[in-house]
């Protein structure tokens, strides 16, 4: 029978930059959200069990991993700002060539509208969330900019007709409870090790009084897995070792047990 190591759903790890803001501790982490089919896209399941035993099956699936962002230690007047970083396939898992079914080839920007202006136009959480590198497909340079708008920065309304003043999450964004920014499919082949990898990261907060960003804040490079460091947050999905592997990690242990005894 096959042995699988199953993948740890989420893998988290704090990023805290080494600057004048030393206090802030910007997070990010990886979770798999849903398993789709491999041949046609098509969703399997979005439940945390389901998405388990698929792992453990050693089949190719496409996975949906969500990419979220956690802030904390801010000081009084700084908001989320903007965010820069790379996410690197690594090993058995491959971006999509073409959407398939519901699976997406590319980044997809977690965008939401919270409300309108009091002009009746609508406003979103972001006025940037991209991948903005050399190729708008590689998932090099994703950047994502909070919208700071003068016009409705902490100032919005329920409808178009601006009946109703509410809460901006803008200023609260990410702090401290964690925001899903966006999310990528990946395609995971089944048989060979694969990392799934945030890094080359920085951030800059928001001033909210003056609507301005500060200084962007490079994270340190890291490597999380079997040796993991400050820097990235990463997945791993392990591959099912083949029938031979398994044959001789068997006679290993065997032979272990046999010089036991003589001993």
């Amino acid at each position: 029978m096959k042995k699988f190591l199953l993948l740890s759903a989420i893998v988290g790890l704090g990023l805290a930059a080494a600057n004048a803001q030393a206090a802030v501790s910007w997070t990010h982490s990886l979770a798999i959200q849903g398993v789709y089919n491999a041949t046609t896209g098509a969703l399997i399941s979005t439940n945390s069990s389901v998405i388990a035993t698929d792992e453990a099956s050693g089949n190719p699936f496409i996975y949906r991993i969500a990419i979220n962002t956690s802030i904390s230690g801010l000081p009084a007047g700084q908001a989320y700002g903007d965010e820069l970083y790379n996410l690197t396939l690594s090993g058995g898992a491959t971006r999509l060539a073409a959407n398939l079914g519901a699976a997406r080839a590319n980044y997809v920007p977690n965008n939401p509208q919270i409300g309108f202006d009091n002009n009746g136009v609508a406003v979103s959480e972001f006025q940037t969330n991209a991948d903005q590198g050399t190729s708008t497909t590689d998932l090099q340079a994703i950047t994502v900019v909070v919208n700071n708008s003068a016009n409705n920065y902490n100032n919005i309304y329920d409808d178009s007709a601006d009946d109703n003043q509410i809460t901006d999450p803008r200023p609260s964004l990410a702090s401290p409870s964690s925001f899903k920014i966006g999310t990528i499919d990946v395609l995971f082949n089944g048989s060979k090790d694969a990392y799934i990898t945030l890094n080359n990261a920085s951030y800059a907060m928001l001033d909210t009084s003056t609507l301005q960003f500060g200084t962007a804040s490079n994270i340190a490079d890291g490597t999380m897995g079997k040796d993991p460091t400050a820097g990235s947050a990463s997945i791993l999905l392990p591959a099912v070792p083949e029938p031979a592997s398994l044959s001789l990690l068997g006679l290993g242990v065997l032979g272990l047990a046999a010089r036991r005894r003589q001993a």
